[in-house]
């Protein structure tokens, strides 16, 4: 079943949505348009090429600074121009960590879904969240006491 994910520069999921009958194409303007209020610093997303229709690109423009949304298909000149600015190649390259996190979701526990039916499987995908972002805010402290530790020995050696 698919899973649409925002996730912010801290590898945060922020903002999720199962697609039971959607399909990518159908949500990529409303779960942004739903995320914006939210999340006021939300300015440009990266998405696969299944989400692009020239609908979304317009909407998704006027919505997002930059719109990372790689178009599908053989490219006319002006898109290639388009896909290759500098802006829009970085994004892409920031494109396969969110992909990472549809794969830690796998290893927090969305590889078994213990119940069956559209609401277990709908909790299942809330609970591997939530157990992602815990386990990223447990990274991240332990790096900061690293640090800490690292810091004081430089300090004492000093």
């Amino acid at each position: 079943m698919p899973v649409f994910l925002i996730e912010d520069q801290y590898q945060f999921i922020l903002h999720h949505k199962v697609m039971f009958t959607e399909q990518d194409v159908d949500v990529a303007v409303s779960i942004t348009e739903e995320a914006q209020p939210k999340y006021s610093s939300l300015r440009f997303c990266s998405f696969d090429r299944g989400f692009h229709s020239q609908a979304n690109r317009k909407r998704l423009d006027e919505l997002l600074d930059l719109n990372a949304l790689p178009r599908k298909g053989r490219l006319s000149k002006a898109v290639r121009e388009r896909e290759s600015e500098e802006d829009f190649v970085e994004a892409r390259c920031q494109h396969p960590v969110v992909e990472s996190a549809i794969n830690a979701l796998d290893h927090r526990g969305l590889d078994r879904t213990r119940n069956y039916g559209a609401e277990s499987f709908a909790n299942t995908v809330v609970l591997s969240i939530l157990a992602s972002n815990m386990h990223r805010l447990g990274d991240l402290l332990r790096k900061r006491e690293r640090e800490r530790r690292r810091r004081k020995r430089l300090k004492l050696a000093a």
